[in-house]
């Protein structure tokens, strides 16, 4: 394992994509997406943690945040970020590879099984399932306006282009496309005291449940923190590298 990132900048769908890799090139894949205001800098523990001679994590600044290329209204939606992991993929040489999604990028991670399945070896989600408890939407919803305050750099009509399009998705029609093993890590503290949770009880329940390979891995964190909680890397770690 390494903790050195290499910067990566990748040609794809007609935009420039910035990335960084932790790992041996020559290891197998897995591109790791960061959340909705996200940057492949959310990815630097897990990279830590898993990046070496058995995989190497690459982990995309998406179009719009970070250094890569802010592109045009209507470029954004789960399903543009999905083609770009799978083209970025394409840019490194690989057919298949395994994929971890923070958050939103947990949904651009069920997009693309949805567009191309038989090309993922795994998927983690990281905190993310279904529909979350009302409360937590007033939350998130208080964290963009206060975007260029203290979140990593992201362009606010891109995150906005990228949640106005949740509303167009069916969070439960999604699962039927992960047939390869998946694991679910989910927060069990609530974003803020009474607000509720980003993957509820109940769905929870039917995530493993209804999808047939999944696992469950519960982190006494919170959404915000459960991506850089050590335990997430090692229940991750452990899901890509079965002993």
């Amino acid at each position: 394992m390494t903790g050195l990132a290499e910067d990566l900048e990748v040609g794809v769908r007609g935009s420039q994509l910035h990335a960084q890799r932790w790992g041996s090139r020559a290891a197998p894949l897995v591109i790791g997406f960061p959340g909705l205001s996200g940057t492949a800098e959310r990815c630097s523990l897990l990279g830590e943690r898993i990046g070496g001679d058995e995989l190497q994590l690459v982990a995309l600044d998406p179009r719009g945040r970070g250094k890569s290329d802010t592109t045009a209204p209507g470029s954004y939606g789960w399903e543009n970020h999905a083609r770009d992991a799978l083209a970025v993929a394409d840019a490194l040489g690989f057919e298949r590879f395994s994929m971890i999604g923070m958050s939103m990028g947990g949904s651009v991670a069920m997009k693309t099984a949805e567009l191309d399945a038989t090309r993922l070896d795994r998927v983690v989600l990281i905190d993310i399932a279904g529909r979350v408890d009302r409360g937590v939407g007033a939350v998130i919803a208080g964290e963009i306006d206060n975007l260029g305050l203290y979140h990593d750099p992201a362009d606010p009509a891109a995150v906005e282009e990228d949640r106005a399009y949740t509303f167009s998705q069916d969070p439960y029609d999604r699962w039927r496309f992960l047939t390869m093993p998946t694991l679910l890590v989910r927060a069990t503290r609530e974003m803020r005291p009474g607000c509720g949770f980003v993957v509820p009880v109940a769905d929870r329940d039917r995530f493993v449940r209804e999808v047939p390979k999944a696992i469950l891995v519960e982190v006494d964190a919170d959404h915000r923190t459960i991506a850089d909680h050590p335990d997430t890397a090692h229940a991750i770690r452990s899901f890509l590298v079965p002993s």
